[in-house]
């Protein structure tokens, strides 16, 4: 029998509301399987700013469906495009989430 690990409903709140507010701005489902760009850039925005905010990489990886591992490559990539010329659209997406969290 597989144990069950919860995951405090603060947390899920907050990663529901990340959600709800990244499909605001750019209009897709950070759960969809989808593969394309727009999708990628929203769970990794909404990645990242849960860890932000100190919830771990198991967590944010249950809460997003996705293995610890993409959790770190998300926050990698996240810290990439805000540093790095050349992602002036991605900036501008999280520019407008961190003003609706």
């Amino acid at each position: 029998m597989q144990s069950t690990i919860l995951i405090p409903q603060n947390i899920r709140d907050r990663a529901k509301a990340y959600c709800s507010a990244i499909q605001d701005i750019m209009g897709v489902d950070v759960f969809d399987k989808h593969r394309t760009l727009q999708h990628a850039i929203a769970r990794m925005i909404v990645a990242y700013a849960l860890r932000q905010t100190g919830v771990s990489y198991s967590d944010c990886a249950r809460l997003l469906h996705k293995t610890h591992p993409t959790i770190i490559y998300y926050e990698e990539k996240m810290k990439t495009i805000l540093t790095t010329p050349g992602y002036e659209a991605e900036r501008e997406i999280w520019k407008k989430f961190k003003e609706r969290i």
